[in-house]
């Protein structure tokens, strides 16, 4: 698998998924300014940089997770948490070039899941953006 930012400075690619989840704790809420952060969970090593390195900014978001993102875009591109999950490399789903082909499999830490994400299905749905009047 690959993938890239936005601006498409940092390439890089990895191995097959572990595992695909969304994941619903406050931490990623906060740090990816959405209700929930859909992940793929991949083996460190086999996670490659092809380009970008100069432009890769890490942000320290706890005393063991770090977040990298592009520092040119604001693409975030994945996490580790080697104190809770060595040795495993948690990648933004969207940067993935196969992502439409990836399913989750589970919902993590849903002790946190804002109230309104159960209902998704029944929120109107637009194809398209709002029109303008």
């Amino acid at each position: 698998m690959n993938g890239s930012c936005k601006c498409g400075n940092i390439r890089y690619i990895t191995g097959d998924p572990l595992q695909v989840v969304n994941c619903h704790c406050n931490l990623c809420r906060s740090i990816n300014g959405s209700a929930f952060s859909s992940y793929v969970v991949t083996r460190l090593h086999e996670f490659k940089l092809e380009s970008g390195n100069d432009t890769l900014s890490s942000y320290l978001a706890t005393d063991h997770a770090t977040k990298h993102f592009c520092s040119v875009c604001g693409t975030p591109i994945y996490n580790i948490n080697p104190e809770r999950y060595p040795g495993l490399a948690v990648i933004h789903l969207g940067t993935l070039r196969e992502h439409d082909q990836l399913n989750p499999g589970v919902n993590i830490y849903c002790s946190s899941k804002l109230g309104w994400v159960d209902a998704i299905p029944s929120i109107r749905s637009l194809a398209e953006g709002p029109q303008r009047n």
